[in-house]
């Protein structure tokens, strides 16, 4: 504490962890801490800090391997953290090396305040068996290793048991769901997309706390009736796995607000999707839905629908009743016609029909809110003059000039 002077300290892999003296080095400018020392700075002592002092952490957590590469006079390689990070409790290093997710070292003692933590976007490789260890980090609430190409079910990963947000996407999940992710009874926010998951198994069912889960771009072919007990569930991402039915019980999720099932391969809803009394978007593009359910025209909170590309040759006659309404694309199915209750969607500002075989339009001189509206060259030619003499003045339309097949294709792709 007395070195007034002091302005650059290297402390990195000498096992000192309480580090609060470093609030009265006044002049200090340059500081390089290994990953656990790093933890261990307080928001109250990083607030004391110069703001001027460089933060550096040496990634490489093998204490031997950084000693030989010392020895050789290599250059340690270290990453910039920011001060203002420490002082809002934040760690982000997104770094490449082998031997970074070590265990804490034997004589640590955590009396940090970290509360999150971003690990994201590393190219790990592993000679040996996977170990990541942040048990002892017990203030951390939110967590991303996202695309880090760890095999999740392989690692032996400890984590903390109070965290609030966990996103392991883009990694691997070759067989179970780890059961770590099961222990995190708090958790509010899961995000698994493109995790290669092919089972989503009944513990799902024991984080109660989710309120928002992206499990889209696996393999998923059935969802357990589990999951549709999380009632506190407002966000559920399905989208881009093998789906071939929803669960019947999909209306216990009395909470969802946002459902996205899109790219799967459904052919029929459940007709509990009514009981869905607080859904406002709802996406079942490119499935193979041929009929939709009449009951779902009394959900009065939707406001988002999507349902092309799919093989829907009839909407329900009563899509009228959808009085919150104001995003409906129905392109790239089997229509010939629409409902005349249509007309009833007063609140609908965009609506997308290209290459859905209406070609009596009349019906859109009666949507007075319309803004955008997004047709095929064939459906174009059909609107009659009389017809677009009565649509609003500020209204925008769109021709899409693709072939139905071309277009298909290239919606299929993405």
């Amino acid at each position: 504490r007395l070195l007034v002077y002091i302005n650059e300290l290297n402390l990195f892999h000498c096992g000192c962890y309480q580090l609060e003296f470093l609030s009265e080095l006044k002049q200090l400018k340059n500081l390089i801490v290994d990953f656990w020392q790093l933890v261990s700075i307080k928001r109250h002592t990083a607030d004391q800090l110069p703001g001027s002092v460089e933060i550096k952490v040496v990634y490489n957590n093998n204490k031997k391997l950084c000693q030989m590469l010392v020895c050789k006079d290599y250059h340690t390689s270290s990453i910039r953290i920011p001060l203002e990070e420490l002082q809002s409790g934040t760690v982000q290093l997104q770094c490449n090396d082998d031997n970074f997710f070590q265990s804490p070292p034997d004589n640590f003692k955590y009396s940090g305040d970290i509360i999150k933590m971003d690990l994201s976007e590393g190219s790990y490789s592993y000679s040996d068996e996977c170990e990541f260890d942040i048990s002892v980090i017990d203030t951390l609430q939110e967590l991303n290793i996202a695309r880090c190409d760890l095999d999740l079910a392989d690692c032996r990963i400890e984590l903390p048991g109070n965290l609030i947000h966990l996103n392991v996407s883009g990694n691997s999940i070759s067989h179970a769901l780890p059961n770590y992710i099961f222990q995190q009874s708090v958790l509010q926010k899961l995000n698994m997309y493109n995790c290669s998951l092919h089972h989503l198994p009944k513990g799902i069912g024991l984080l109660v706390n989710l309120n928002h889960i992206d499990l889209g771009k696996n393999h998923i072919e059935n969802l357990p009736d589990e999951l549709c007990s999380i009632t506190s569930l407002k966000w559920l991402s399905l989208h881009g796995n093998e789906l071939t039915s929803l669960p019947v019980v999909i209306g216990q999720l009395v909470s969802v607000e946002y459902l996205d099932v899109s790219s799967n391969e459904l052919t029929s809803l459940p007709d509990s999707i009514k009981e869905l009394e607080n859904l406002t978007h709802l996406d079942l593009g490119k499935n193979n839905i041929e009929d939709l359910p009449e009951q779902m025209c009394s959900i009065a909170s939707l406001r988002w629908l999507s349902l092309h590309n799919n093989k829907i040759s009839c909407l329900p006659l009563m899509i009228g009743r959808l009085p919150s309404l104001e995003y409906l694309d129905v392109s790239l199915n089997r229509l010939t016609s629409l409902p005349d209750s249509v007309r009833q969607l007063v609140s609908i500002t965009e609506l997308k029909l290209f290459h859905c075989c209406c070609y009596h339009l009349e019906l859109l001189s009666e949507l007075k809110q319309l803004k955008n509206l997004t047709v095929d060259f064939w459906q174009l030619v059909s609107i009659q003059r009389q017809t677009a003499n009565q649509l609003p003045g500020s209204v925008q339309i769109k021709v899409v000039y693709l072939d139905q097949e071309m277009c298909r294709e290239i919606v299929c792709e993405d």
